[in-house]
């Protein structure tokens, strides 16, 4: 997330409005990011239970549910998928409520075996504008392909009044951290001052359920 105002905004639990490069439109507020952050002292067990819970979340995204998800990690190195860094996930879910959230994910390995802490989850709703085309919804440098998911962040949410939007969050197809600070930099939002680029939090993240066909990681 990028701060337009301070650094002291906390973590990722203010409301987004976003626009996705789904081909697959939304006419309600109706999905959700999902930031589920892993217990402590749980990487072994996350690593080794991994091959059952990934088929039930791939069938979510087969049946719609899930659009976008994946584990994030502590930092990106590139060694094999068991030995990362995990430190949780992340996913958009098209749902209304965390009731409804939990009642399709209650029978995952990863609740039932305790690797995510629900106590810190996030669990925050995404809007389009009203009347929005998502089409045409991305403006200036954070366009498809190199970024495939990009929004606004918002002090609050409201449908259909204003709201102040203090930041940006997005996925992007890159091979660093460095990389991502880079490509901030050079953005048009950092160049004319927009982003506070030092507030940035950056974080390791593998699309493994999408509609998008790429396996490079994304931050």
């Amino acid at each position: 997330m990028l701060s337009r105002t301070s650094r002291g905004l906390g973590p990722i639990t203010r409301q987004l409005r976003c626009v996705s490069t789904s081909s697959q439109a939304s006419t309600t507020p109706g999905e959700r990011l999902v930031i589920l952050p892993d217990m402590p002292n749980v990487l072994a067990r996350r690593v080794e239970i991994r091959p059952r819970h990934s088929p039930n979340f791939l069938r979510l995204h087969n049946e719609g549910y899930v659009s976008w998800a994946g584990p994030i990690f502590d930092k990106h190195v590139d060694v094999d998928i068991t030995k990362r860094p995990f430190k949780g996930s992340v996913m958009v879910v098209n749902e209304q409520s965390w009731d409804g959230f939990m009642e399709k994910v209650q029978t995952d390995m990863y609740i039932k075996e305790r690797i995510w802490d629900l106590e810190k989850t996030n669990f925050v709703v995404v809007w389009d504008r009203p009347g929005a085309d998502r089409s045409q919804a991305f403006k200036c440098d954070l366009s498809p392909p190199l970024f495939t998911y990009a929004g606004e962040c918002l002090s609050e949410a409201t449908s259909g009044k204003p709201s102040a939007v203090i930041g940006n969050g997005f996925a992007c197809l890159s091979s660093s951290v460095q990389d991502v600070k880079n490509m901030m930099e050079s953005s048009v939002y950092a160049k004319q001052g927009i982003w506070d680029t030092s507030s940035a939090e950056i974080s390791p993240l593998l699309t493994v359920h999408s509609t998008y066909d790429n396996n490079t990681t994304r931050k």
